[in-house]
């Protein structure tokens, strides 16, 4: 799995954490409440892995939060998460075409 250092957080991503937030945000932009646990479904993993996605994302771009803590699990966003919404998928493509051919 390729991972990222952002600099000066000292936190590494991976491609995974990428796009698990982004799925995350993309849910709860779209249908709200439960994008947690239809991410998690997504991924096939558990709705842990995929807050611990989201905050490894959160921490790496300067402890922004993405989701309104108080009510996390209603899929409400901040402006942060509207704005990772936005920029996520152009960033997920250009890390894919750094990658060799046939690494996922």
């Amino acid at each position: 799995m390729m991972l990222v250092q952002a600099v000066g957080m000292g936190v590494r991503i991976s491609l995974a954490d990428l796009e698990m937030t982004w799925r995350a945000v993309d849910e709860a932009a779209g249908a709200g409440r439960g994008a947690l646990e239809r991410t998690a479904v997504a991924f096939g993993v558990r709705r842990a892995v995929v807050m611990a996605a989201i905050d490894r994302v959160e921490a790496a771009v300067g402890d922004q939060d993405f989701f309104d803590a108080r009510v996390r699990r209603s899929g409400a966003l901040t402006a942060a998460g509207h704005a990772f919404h936005r920029k996520a998928p152009a960033l997920i493509r250009a890390w894919k075409g750094l990658m060799p051919p046939g690494v996922k």
